[in-house]
């Protein structure tokens, strides 16, 4: 995200709570200015906001499922709280929430699944996630605020999410091993379309509205490990696990209102994880 933006000519500022944050420090020094700060505490955020003067917020902050010790009720909802009314309260212009898939009912009720589609999760952080949209569509009313589901994104700097685990045993020549019976499939799209499709929602989407950004392309489990197999050479075996699917379901995302409102058209998912291919192929040789 802070990549794209500074491609585009903006200035920017990323906020982290880490006092190195790798993925940040891999942006070219001078891009973009690196500020430490927690979004749950409101005395710093609000000095920071008086000290940059921000037009636009790209909220990204979360603890996700896969973060030790996550306090989801502190960072994914104080945190957002605090965080639009502060962009409230400092004349903020447009305000980006960044939420998940994971606030559709688990398994959908039907496919694929669009923005009507009913919102119960089925675990603390899809229910924080929803509570985050909540507090945005009430701030929708006084500033222009949208929200994003981003369906299963994978790209450099995420190392929690099956196509981390595939893509690492195919470069080193392991075998992928795939749990459940590999048909169990989900929306799997690259982080730079993720990112496209957020700054989209900044340019063209409409006040309080929600859009599903994905591939609008189902993949099987099975599908995303042979797909991965053969991106190497020579390519890796595929072999089921043995072991239960941790999310035994169906899930595409219809992204056809972000293509219909925003103008959002994705790449492929070949193209993608051969991009994905040669970053993680590049890091691991330096």
């Amino acid at each position: 995200m802070c990549k794209a933006l500074s491609e585009s000519g903006a200035d920017v500022i990323a906020l982290t709570h880490q006092t190195e944050n790798p993925v940040l420090a891999s942006i070219p020094q001078g891009d973009i200015e690196i500020a430490k700060c927690d979004v749950c505490g409101y005395g710093n955020l609000s000095l920071i906001f008086d000290y940059y003067q921000p037009d636009t917020v790209f909220h990204f902050a979360a603890h996700l499922p896969s973060t030790p010790n996550p306090d989801f009720i502190k960072v994914n909802v104080i945190g957002t709280s605090n965080l639009l009314d502060i962009c409230c309260r400092k004349g903020v212009k447009n305000c980006v929430y960044a939420s998940s898939m994971s606030v559709y009912s688990a398994p959908p009720v039907h496919l694929p699944v669009n923005e009507e589609h009913p919102t119960r999760p089925d675990d603390d952080y899809g229910r924080t996630k929803l509570i985050g949209e909540l507090l945005c569509k009430c701030y929708s009313m006084v500033m222009r605020t949208m929200v994003v589901r981003f369906s299963s994104v994978f790209g450099l700097g995420d190392n929690s999410r099956v196509a981390y685990y595939f893509m690492r045993e195919a470069i080193a020549g392991q075998t992928i091993q795939v749990d459940g019976d590999g048909s169990q499939s989900s929306d799997f799209i690259y982080v730079a379309d993720a990112v496209e499709g957020a700054m989209r929602a900044m340019e063209k989407g409409k006040s309080g509205e929600v859009y599903n950004i994905g591939s609008g392309q189902e993949t099987s489990i099975l599908e995303l490990a042979n797909l991965i197999a053969g991106l190497v050479n020579p390519p890796v075996e595929v072999k089921l696990s043995g072991k239960p699917a941790p999310r035994p379901f169906r899930f595409v995302a219809d992204i056809s209102k972000a293509r219909r409102e925003l103008g959002y058209s994705p790449s492929g998912l070949v193209d993608g994880l051969r991009e994905y291919r040669e970053e993680i192929s590049n890091v691991s040789d330096q």
